[in-house]
């Protein structure tokens, strides 16, 4: 089956803010509370020539840093350079010095929790962006980052809550009622589920992922015909591909005969 469920949430990731720009500012969100400035950025510097000093794009970035430990942009492009490089752990710890710096900036905790969730920390992932939701105005990005993590650990009422609190906020992105959709789905409510999906692609009529879904949750419910369902899925995906992930969720339905 397709496994893709989740519409686009963090539009600000791609974007990038210059220091002269940034008011957010926020408290770290790791246990141990960092060491002073001049201490990380000496470990970096170090774990950065480990890495290889011979990257020029690198070397110019720890040089602005070491000129200037707040230059938001520079620890921001570096650690997205490290990213790039495979070299996680680096970009983590400057994305953590970036929270440290500014604990109210959207755009850092968001990447810091983007990163935190690829490399498999969920839960610390969810302490940052809770942190900063404790702190700070409401951000549907942000919750709806949260509600995602949510439901990937299991936690699917607080995650309702958290995609709720990101449509309350946005309620014309697409997206947002996809992935609220998609929660309730998985607490099987195919009905409120479908009402989310169909509002998803009322907003944008050539989202995918919200047709797959409408599709997936149309098959979900016992009254509703095959092919109904079919006609949704086949808005996503290929004739065969539709066919077959419709399968699948008739199967799980138990009802093989439609199958």
């Amino acid at each position: 089956m397709i496994t893709e469920k989740y519409g686009t949430v963090l539009a600000l990731a791609g974007t990038l803010i210059t220091a002269s720009c940034v008011k957010h500012v926020q408290t770290a969100v790791h246990r141990v509370r960092p060491p002073a400035v001049s201490v990380v950025m000496e470990r970096q510097v170090k774990n950065a020539r480990d890495a290889g000093d011979g990257d020029i794009e690198a070397r110019i970035l720890r040089q602005r840093l070491a000129a200037n430990p707040s230059d938001l942009d520079a620890r921001i492009l570096l650690a997205r350079l490290y990213d790039r490089r495979g070299l996680s752990d680096l970009a983590i710890e400057h994305y953590r010095m970036a929270v440290t710096l500014f604990p109210e900036s959207v755009l850092v905790v968001a990447e810091l929790a983007r990163v935190l969730r690829r490399e498999g920390a969920a839960e610390e992932a969810l302490k940052a962006l809770e942190e900063y939701q404790s702190k700070n105005a409401g951000n549907w990005e942000l919750y709806s980052l949260e509600g995602i993590l949510e439901d990937e650990q299991g936690q699917l009422d607080p995650a309702e809550k958290a995609h709720r609190a990101a449509v309350a906020l946005a309620p014309e992105r697409s997206a947002l009622h996809n992935n609220l959709g998609y929660n309730l789905l998985l607490q099987g409510r195919a009905d409120d589920a479908a009402a989310e999906f169909r509002r998803a692609i009322q907003i944008d009529p050539h989202s995918a992922i919200a047709h797959n879904n409408l599709g997936t949750a149309l098959a979900s419910q016992p009254r509703t015909a095959s092919t109904e369902a079919f006609a949704e899925m086949r808005q996503s995906t290929q004739p065969a591909v539709a066919h077959n992930n419709l399968a699948a969720v008739l199967i799980e339905q138990r009802r093989y005969a439609e199958a």
